[in-house]
């Protein structure tokens, strides 16, 4: 889906022992394999390992917060 998160395999030859294995990017479209956008580098990414994170987010009428009720204060002074 266009637009989806997406954790994007870094090679061990672009990490060090410490950094992740993979880097959180945006999915942009094709090309030879999947293009994404990396948001926090500012970068285009090209890669084939790939896992998307495709979420529908469904939200029902009956879910949906209802209004507060309303609640009257009369101040008695003593």
């Amino acid at each position: 889906m266009f637009g989806c998160d997406a954790y994007v395999h870094v090679p061990k030859e672009k990490r060090t022992k410490l950094d992740s294995k993979s880097e959180r990017c945006i999915f942009i479209g094709y090309n030879d394999g999947y293009k994404f956008c990396n948001p926090e580098k500012r970068k285009v990414v090209y890669n084939q390992y790939v896992v998307f994170r495709e979420v529908k987010v469904v939200i029902k009428h009956e879910f949906l917060p209802k209004e507060p009720e309303k609640i009257e204060f009369e101040l008695k002074e003593e």
